[in-house]
């Protein structure tokens, strides 16, 4: 039987951060560098993965929990998406995480069911670049659209049978020389295929944050969908008291 992907434990973890007013707390960082691991999203599908801090993904004013498992109807619509540092992060001059100019790409992908491995040929359901610095409300800062989407928002649609869809949303930050790849520096781009290791390269993105959930459309099995585990918070590295 296929393990779930998180336990209540982390779950509640997770939910506490999110409306927490402080930084992101390292341990709640390294639950989700973990929970990637264990959702064989790393080094599976993305090689390299070390977010500085946590995403807030709320669809239609609900929070989700990192990996939880949702229905189509509930992901119909773009979520609204905050990131929040660290102490440490937030404390870096001049960094992401404070009143910045910087500008931010947040790109939402399919991964596919736990067993892909090819991570050449993803969907991209949304791809936003030059999002700026927003409101910050107890450290949770919402990044602001000042252009259109490259790829509008689209919500899962996963063929019946083809096992339970991981939907990876990753935040980044741009470079000051950063400039979009021909054929995805254009608004109006549909939902497609892409390479999203080679865009994330080409462009010099840094991530920032991420999180993921999982949608399946019930129906007879297509596919091997590989064994993934639940992350047990306590072996990780606990905060100083």
């Amino acid at each position: 039987m296929k393990s779930t992907l998180f336990s209540s434990v982390v779950a509640s973890l997770l939910i506490a951060h999110s409306a927490s007013a402080h930084p992101a707390s390292e341990l709640a960082v390294a639950v989700v560098k973990e929970q990637f691991k264990n959702a064989l999203l790393v080094p599976q599908i993305f090689p390299t993965f070390e977010p500085t801090g946590t995403l807030t993904v709320n669809f239609s004013g609900t929070i989700i929990t990192n990996g939880q498992s949702l229905p189509l109807d509930q992901v119909r619509v773009k979520p609204i998406i905050r990131i929040k540092g660290t102490e440490k992060a937030e404390a870096t001059a001049g960094g992401p995480f404070n009143v910045t100019t910087d500008k931010y790409t947040i790109l939402i992908v399919d991964a596919f069911a736990p067993g892909n491995t090819n991570n050449t040929s993803l969907v991209r359901h949304y791809l936003q670049n030059d999002l700026t610095y927003g409101e910050n409300n107890d450290h949770s800062v919402l990044l602001v659209n000042t252009t259109q989407p490259i790829t509008a928002y689209g919500g899962p649609n996963p063929p019946p049978g083809s096992g339970p869809h991981r939907y990876c949303v990753l935040a980044f930050l741009q470079p000051s020389n950063f400039t979009a790849p021909a054929g995805l520096n254009t608004p109006g781009v549909a939902i497609s295929r892409f390479n999203p290791i080679e865009y994330i390269q080409s462009t010099g993105l840094q991530l920032l944050a991420a999180q993921y959930w999982t949608t399946e459309v019930a129906g007879n099995l297509t596919v091997s969908v590989a064994a993934t585990s639940s992350v047990d918070s306590t072996t990780l590295p606990q905060p100083m008291a």
